[in-house]
């Protein structure tokens, strides 16, 4: 970080809510890292990064602490699936890349989970039936698959 300057972090791993998010040394041990070591780290680099992308279950938690000095961050309520992870991340990214702002990126994220999980899996594409519009149900995504947008309240409004 101190080299790249990077805008948008994004952490894609393992989440246990108030114990951390899980990191591997070089030896492939996990230690949990806290909230609080997160945050007095990214403090360091608030000038830089607008955006956090916590890609990890329950971070949440994690995510509370580190809007104290990051714009935006996104943490997970809940468990998230790897596909339901992956779809949002295209979606955000695809729109953050198109120029838009992070609260539209994140909308389209969330969308994209929604489009992903109304689409069949591969190996039931076949086996769909025909349906009347009468039979369609309108699929609504659980509340623990949809990832939690944190907005700093005195946000620096010179990045989007």
């Amino acid at each position: 970080m101190l080299e790249v300057k990077p805008q948008i972090v994004h952490f894609c791993g393992h989440g246990s809510g108030e114990d951390g998010l899980v990191l591997e040394d070089d030896d492939g041990n996990e230690h949990f890292v806290n909230s609080d070591a997160l945050s007095q780290l990214f403090k360091q680099f608030s000038d830089n990064i607008e955006c956090i992308l916590l890609n990890a279950c329950y971070s949440e938690f994690q995510a509370d602490a580190l809007i104290q000095h990051i714009n935006y961050v996104i943490g997970m309520s809940r468990e998230i699936g790897d596909e339901a992870a992956i779809a949002f991340s295209i979606g955000f990214y695809d729109s953050i890349w198109a120029g838009r702002t992070v609260e539209v990126a994140y909308e389209l994220g969330c969308n994209s989970i929604q489009m992903e999980l109304s689409s069949p899996s591969p190996q039931s594409r076949k086996l769909i039936p025909i349906q009347s519009p009468e039979d369609r149900q309108t699929l609504v995504s659980p509340d623990h698959l949809i990832p939690v947008l944190k907005k700093k309240q005195n946000l620096n409004t010179e990045w989007h």
